[in-house]
C-alpha cells in the first residue's frame, strides 16, 4: 500500500540509474554513464566502468549481465567479472550488442544487424551465429521481384547520400539474398 506514497520511500542514493539487479545477497546498479555501483548495506559505491552506456542490465542464473553495444560483462555473486566479452573479438562483422543472457554454460548475445551469437562460457572465441532463416540482413538498399525470385541487397547511404559514410563502416559490402523455391539464400 506504501509503494505509491513517496513520502514513506528513503532515498539512499541520488542519481541517474538505467538499472538496478541482484544475484544473491549482492546488489548492482548501473548508472547512465556506464558505471557500476554495488550496494555495501548503507549505500552504493562504484567499482567498475562498463565501458559505455549499458543498453541492458539483467540477472539470470547466478550471474548479473551487463551490455554496452560493444561488451558484454557476466558478474557472479560477489561482484567478480567472470567473463567478458569484447565485440571486436567477431571477425566476420561489425557488431553491435543490444542485449546478452547466460543460460547453462553458454552466453547469448543480441545484437543489432546479425541475429544472436552464442558463446561457450568456457571459451567465447568459439562462437556461433544463430538466426532464422531469412535475408541476410534487415537494412534493405534494393528489391528486385521482376522474376519468379525475390533479391536483396543491402547497404544504403549517410544523410548526406554518401555511401562510404554509412553506418560508419565505409562502403558496405553487406551481399545479396534471393528467395526462391521458399528458402533463402
Amino acid at each position: 500500500p506504501n509503494l505509491i506514497n513517496y513520502a514513506v520511500w528513503n532515498e539512499i542514493q541520488f542519481g541517474w540509474f538505467i538499472g538496478i539487479s541482484s544475484v544473491g545477497n549482492m546488489l548492482i546498479a548501473a548508472d547512465v554513464n556506464g558505471g557500476m555501483q554495488k550496494f555495501n548495506g548503507a549505500n552504493f559505491q562504484f567499482f567498475q566502468n562498463a565501458g559505455g552506456a549499458i543498453l541492458d542490465l539483467r540477472s539470470v542464473e547466478n550471474y548479473v549481465v551487463s551490455t554496452t553495444d560493444t561488451k558484454i560483462q557476466i558478474f557472479n555473486n560477489l561482484g567478480v567479472v567472470v567473463q567478458t566479452i569484447e565485440a571486436n573479438i567477431v571477425d566476420e562483422f561489425d557488431i553491435k550488442f543490444t542485449c546478452a543472457t547466460v543460460i547453462g554454460t553458454n552466453i547469448y548475445a543480441g545484437t543489432r544487424e546479425n541475429g544472436i551469437i552464442i558463446f561457450p562460457i568456457s571459451n567465447i572465441y568459439d562462437y556461433q551465429f544463430f538466426a532464422p532463416a531469412g535475408p541476410e540482413r534487415n537494412s534493405v538498399f534494393s528489391v528486385n521481384a521482376q522474376t519468379e525470385n525475390l533479391w536483396l541487397t543491402f547497404g544504403g547511404f549517410s544523410s548526406d547520400y554518401n555511401p562510404y559514410a554509412y553506418m560508419d563502416v565505409g562502403l558496405s559490402k553487406f551481399g545479396i539474398s534471393k528467395f526462391s523455391n521458399n528458402q533463402w539464400t
